[in-house]
């Protein structure tokens, strides 16, 4: 059995602040009804991802903010 929690819009139009209000959201949802994780999947569209930038490097370093360092573990990345 799987649980997935969807996160739209991270790295779309709206800046850094609209990006921490996804952040909370998403941290809510986190931590009043997800209990566990095995993995977390950073999906990034193939033609969005040409080199790694400034908002790439921020969401990485967001990711590792929130869920810890122990997150590179369990953390999947893939570009489609």
């Amino acid at each position: 059995l799987a649980t997935i929690v969807d996160t739209p819009g991270f790295l779309d139009t709206g800046g850094k602040e609209k990006q921490n209000i996804l952040l909370e959201e998403m941290m809510t949802i986190l931590n009043t009804r997800v209990t566990s994780a095995d993995a977390i999947v950073l999906t990034i569209k193939g033609r969005d991802f040409t080199r790694m930038d400034d908002s790439m490097l921020e969401l990485l370093k967001d990711t590792s903010i929130l869920f810890g360092n122990d997150v590179w573990k369990n953390l999947i990345i893939n570009i489609g």
